[in-house]
């Protein structure tokens, strides 16, 4: 597969053989710098690409997504259920978390859901620790279940769940901007949905 890096350098390579033919150096000099920019542009392209690609389960500080659900019902819809996890020390206060889902068809949004929610910070010692080994604490955190609905992808609505290509999650506090926490392709959300 040529990508679009290897056809601007292979383009620039023909271009210099063509400059020492018949040009002077100066524009051969001028012709290099062009050809930098252009590698400089197509590396940003890249790296834009990649932190878009990213997926990350953490969506603020000591914010967690812990858990992923899906459900089908057959006038309900496609349903999801994200457990959101406030790892921050138990009495620090609470984080407004958005959590949304998205449905997709190839390009085209089926549809979405988003719901905010207060997460209370549940880390640390409390009077629900356990004690599950010798030297083993184990600290109940406590999981804010987000519950999301897509009425638009039913047996009754105009899209089923076999019209669905791809589910994206994402998740964000206030002031801060969204990360994709999951991508789940239609025929993955099928099983998970069937199972």
């Amino acid at each position: 597969m040529i990508t679009r890096r290897k056809l601007i350098a292979g383009a620039s390579t023909v271009g210099g053989i063509t400059l020492v033919a018949g040009c002077s150096g100066g524009t051969q000099g001028s012709n290099n710098s062009q050809t930098e920019t252009k590698e400089q542009e197509s590396n940003e392209t890249d790296n834009n690409d990649d932190q878009e690609s990213v997926e990350t389960d953490q969506i603020g500080s000591e914010i967690f997504v812990q858990n992923t659900s899906f459900s089908y019902a057959f006038s309900g819809g496609l349903s999801s259920v994200v457990e959101v996890v406030n790892n921050r020390e138990q009495g620090s206060g609470s984080v407004e978390v958005n959590i949304l889902i998205e449905a997709y068809d190839g390009e085209t949004k089926l549809g979405e859901d988003n719901s905010w929610q207060r997460v209370e910070a549940t880390a640390g010692e409390s009077e629900y620790d356990e004690n599950i080994g010798e030297n083993d604490e184990y600290y109940n955190r406590y999981a804010e279940e987000f519950e999301l609905n897509i009425e638009e992808i039913s047996q009754t609505a105009e899209h089923s769940i076999d019209d669905v290509t791809e589910v994206v999650i994402y998740g964000r506090t206030r002031d801060a901007e969204s990360v994709r926490v999951t991508t789940v392709s239609g025929s993955e959300l099928r099983d998970r949905v069937d199972s």
